[in-house]
């Protein structure tokens, strides 16, 4: 299907995050696509991003020049290593051995291998220079997992319930001190039963404690971390976890005791209501689409989407048999109940997962339906996200194509898809734009942005902050729009 063409980019994820100079973050992407006798479809394609709650991750335009000096002077307590102190001056011994406690007490698994990694590693290293600025940890997701997980969590009944954290909305209580937050953080990670969101809110889940929500980092996805720490991983997550939030704690307070202010402006600005107003820029921007791909939405997202009138009036929310309800990393598609049948709806994501080769998705990366619109057409759509470094993507597109090929042929193939790719050589360890539109012309697919897209082409535009999980990722003030992370990364491919 070569007659694909675009109708244009907006900076709708602009309205959630201030964006700097000049930058774009926008994966909202439309096009028409004409085949044979067959009318148009309007489709678009957005990674909302529900993971993000940490109002202090990007680089942000703010007329409060209190921001400014807060992540200028953030910056220089990490850059000068004059700041710097060894880990367990921060997070003390003993305040190990009640983690340790806490631990053995709710049987989680690698407690009793946990000792020799703190008094022989962990506890000895520099905070800053050992800790916030060691990559191994953010290959093996030792701190990041653990904070996507329970950074702030969707409940049953709408709310949220967020870590006592720097990295997020927390309004729980001060975190003026060290004690004060080591206080909060014990009662909400192992004495806070939660009952999570459901994608089905007929049938609630039990309620669980935070400590439980975590899973074992596998080897297989993240080859960085050893074998014994994928045995004590879960224990290994909260230790870092905890290690990591100590270590902010102690840090903002040392730079600026009335932080929590900056933050609280920001949180009011970018996170408080962050579904709701995704749902409205849908709903007043979006309203003539016919498909729209969604990726990493929170369960509670179904729901949420479900509450406006004006999105379930026009819209029906499809989403895939495995449901991630702790990850909020959930691939969606909204069809128009007036283009598509629903009864006619069948989910084949189980298909394509099985043509994967070589690798095992992450429980609702991706959705794939077949369903018929009233013109008769059978339609396979899939919306997925890929891996942060884009490796997974091709095997997900070839087990696509061989799905699309194979058990639905005669299907007409839509894909929304946050690829992860990169523009320009990143090496072994990234998918690139370009071999990803080798793919493309190989398989006679096309995209919104044709064949060989225009080198200037992008849909991201960001840069962390050093307020955030993976330090290595950090682009310092005066380089923040020079240096940002500009890449084509987002696609609808036919």
């Amino acid at each position: 299907m070569d007659n694909v063409t675009a109708l244009g980019t907006s900076d709708t994820e602009a309205h959630l995050q201030i964006f700097d100079e000049g930058a774009m973050a926008s994966s909202n992407l439309e096009f028409d696509e004409e085949v044979e006798d067959m009318s148009s479809i309007r489709a678009a394609s957005w990674n909302i991003a529900a993971i993000n709650n940490n109002p202090f991750e990007y680089w942000v335009t703010n007329p409060d020049p209190s921001y400014n000096t807060l992540m200028k002077s953030v910056q220089d307590f990490i850059e000068n290593s004059g700041s710097d102190v060894v880990i367990n001056s921060i997070f003390s011994d003993s305040m190990f051995k009640e983690l340790q406690g806490e631990l053995r007490q709710k049987k989680i698994p690698g407690v009793d291998e946990l000792e020799h990694y703190w008094r022989d590693d962990y506890s000895q290293r520099m905070a800053i220079k050992g800790f916030l600025k060691d990559k191994t940890i953010g290959l093996k997701r030792l701190a990041s997992m653990p904070d996507r997980i329970t950074n702030t969590i969707s409940l049953h009944d709408g709310s949220s319930c967020k870590r006592p954290t720097v990295i997020n909305s927390y309004d729980g209580g001060s975190l003026e001190s060290i004690d004060a937050w080591w206080e909060q953080w014990k009662t909400f990670v192992f004495h806070t039963p939660l009952q999570l969101a459901s994608f089905d809110s007929s049938r609630p889940r039990p309620p669980e404690l935070v400590c439980n929500l975590l899973c074992p980092i596998r080897k297989s996805k993240y080859p960085a971390i050893t074998e014994e720490e994928e045995a004590a991983s879960i224990s290994l997550q909260l230790l870092c976890l905890a290690i990591l939030d100590s270590i902010f704690v102690h840090m903002l307070n040392e730079v600026e005791p009335l932080w929590e202010d900056v933050r609280k402006d920001l949180c009011n600005a970018l996170i408080i209501n962050k579904a709701t107003n995704i749902c409205r820029i849908i709903a007043e921007s979006y309203s003539d689409m016919e498909i729209i791909f969604i990726q990493e939405a929170a369960a509670i997202f179904s729901q949420q989407a479900q509450s406006v009138p004006e999105l379930s009036v026009k819209f029906a929310l499809l989403r895939p048999w495995n449901m991630d309800d702790k990850r909020n990393q959930n691939s969606l598609i909204l069809v128009d109940r007036q283009r598509f049948l629903l009864p006619s709806c069948v989910d084949v994501t189980s298909q394509v997962l099985d043509a994967v080769e070589g690798t095992r998705l992450a429980p609702g990366d991706l959705i794939a339906v077949s369903i018929e619109d009233t013109d008769g057409l059978r339609w396979l759509l899939a919306s997925f996200h890929g891996d942060s470094n884009g490796m997974l993507t091709l095997p997900v597109m070839r087990a696509i194509d061989h799905v699309a090929s194979g058990a639905l042929r005669g299907h007409t193939l839509l894909v929304g898809i946050d690829a992860n790719t990169y523009s320009g050589a990143r090496g072994a360890l990234h998918q690139s734009v370009e071999s990803f539109c080798r793919f493309v012309e190989e398989k006679r697919m096309t995209t919104l942005w044709g064949v060989a897209p225009d080198a200037s082409i992008r849909t991201t535009c960001t840069a962390r902050t050093y307020l955030q999980t993976q330090l290595n990722k950090a682009t310092p003030f005066h380089q923040r729009a020079d240096k940002s992370e500009q890449n084509l990364k987002d696609w609808i491919l036919a």
